[in-house]
């Protein structure tokens, strides 16, 4: 039986998220960068944890990639900062990343005009929670 939802996202969709699981009897928690301390979505959850830091700035570039891969593990995901989810690519070896960099790159330029990049843990089998609306 499900007891409590990890909320890994801000805004109105994760209030929304708080919500539905308040309604189903259903803890929430919620994570949160410092400028978002205040956020509706942090108050709406049953449960708020700060994940310290601000907000995560694109990467400069694959040696980046690298070293956050070193310090935070693997795999990762390298996404377009402008795709919405359109150009992931996940990496689950250090040697594919620079290859996989470039490629997220080159089609989040291609896609949307600017390559910038994000990267983050990957989770491989996530629980996917829609809320009603």
């Amino acid at each position: 039986m499900l007891r409590k939802v990890l909320i890994a996202n801000r805004g109105e969709i994760a209030v929304r998220v708080a919500r539905a699981c308040r309604d189903a009897g259903i803890g929430s928690v919620a994570v949160y960068a410092d400028p978002d301390r205040d956020a509706l979505h942090v108050r709406a959850a049953d449960e708020a944890y700060a994940l310290g830091g601000d907000t995560p700035d694109p990467v400069s570039g694959a040696d980046e990639v690298v070293a956050f891969a070193k310090e935070n593990g693997l795999p990762i995901a390298i996404k377009a900062a402008f795709g919405g989810g359109r150009g992931l690519k996940v990496a689950r070896t250090l040697d594919e990343i620079p290859e996989l960099y470039d490629s997220a790159v080159r089609e989040a330029v291609a896609a949307f005009g600017r390559g910038e990049c994000f990267v983050e843990r990957y989770l491989d089998r996530p629980r996917h929670v829609e809320p009603s609306a």
